[in-house]
């Protein structure tokens, strides 16, 4: 009689690569394995951002990580295990911040570092509305409902949950 063969969940593997365009060859920076994935990646410049989340060695929930292609240096640059959806112009690093544990589906504030200070600030200051289901969980310590943010040279952009709004804010000067 045969043993029964033990099956294993299938793994895969999620890698940030860059590639020297046109004709570089893909090298793999950053390289994890299921249940933990390196997803959203933006390059500018010299630097890479990304998020990584899922069941990650030491923890559950999502963070923001930078590579810096000319120092080959990867930093973490959260550690709640609440911050996804990294963008980057190569001055600058938005993400998404949530409660930890949280995620890209949950709503939160957008944070923006500049990269050359190191100082991080909350830049989505509109308050969340209580009445809308979708935000009135109240979660977030910086109590916005935003989402998906964007950014140029000069300007981060993001949805506001919970009008359906898209707010733009200028980096050089602060306004809305």
């Amino acid at each position: 009689m045969r043993k029964p063969v033990q099956r294993h969940p299938p793994e895969w593997h999620s890698n940030v690569a860059v590639e020297r365009l046109p004709h570089g060859r893909p090298r793999i920076i950053r390289q994890t394995l299921t249940p933990c994935s390196s997803i959203w990646p933006s390059i500018a410049g010299s630097v890479v951002a990304w998020t990584q989340e899922g069941t990650c060695p030491g923890h559950l929930g999502s963070d923001v990580i930078l590579y810096n292609l000319k120092t080959s240096k990867t930093v973490e640059i959260t550690h709640n295990h609440g911050s996804s959806e990294a963008v980057t112009n190569g001055k600058y690093v938005a993400w998404e911040q949530g409660p930890a544990g949280s995620g890209r589906f949950d709503y939160g504030a957008i944070m923006l570092r500049n990269l050359k200070s190191g100082k991080v600030n909350p830049i989505s200051r509109r308050p969340v509305d209580k009445s809308d289901p979708h935000c009135a969980k109240g979660r977030n310590s910086i109590e916005t409902c935003a989402d998906w943010p964007v950014i140029s040279d000069d300007v981060a952009a993001w949805m506001d949950a919970g009008q359906l709004d898209i707010v733009a804010r200028d980096l050089r000067t602060g306004t809305e």
